[in-house]
């Protein structure tokens, strides 16, 4: 359904629960989303869910798209297939956004919460 980016063995990794947490969800609901191909997760060799950066930030706009437009699953899945996984990288000397929105763009890549930073 979607590619996920390889990341080094040493990224950091969430368990479900802190994964949740992260977003705001519950952990169940994490897992409904896994099961229903909105969002993966890497296994550990004893098979727990692992998440990194970028399964965090997938799963933040799987929930901004359900709860603040009102999406149901199949059509989180098909916005979701129809945009590009990565946002391609602006050129370093163009300016994009207030500062405050640079900052949080580049908290919620880091899979960061407000309270972690």
């Amino acid at each position: 359904m979607w590619e996920r980016a390889v990341s080094s063995p040493a990224a950091t990794r969430f368990s479900v629960g802190e994964a949740a947490r992260m977003i705001g969800i519950s952990p169940s609901t994490l897992r409904a989303w896994e099961q229903q191909g909105l969002v993966r997760a890497a296994r550990s060799t004893a098979g727990w869910r692992r998440y990194d950066a970028g399964d965090v930030a997938r799963a933040r706009e799987v929930h901004r798209l359900r709860e603040v437009e009102g999406l149901a699953v199949h059509a989180i899945a098909r916005r979701l297939r129809a945009t590009p996984t990565r946002a391609p990288r602006l050129a370093p000397t163009r300016v994009r956004g207030s500062l405050g929105q640079r900052l949080r763009e580049r908290r919620t890549e880091q899979g960061l919460s407000l309270r972690a930073l």
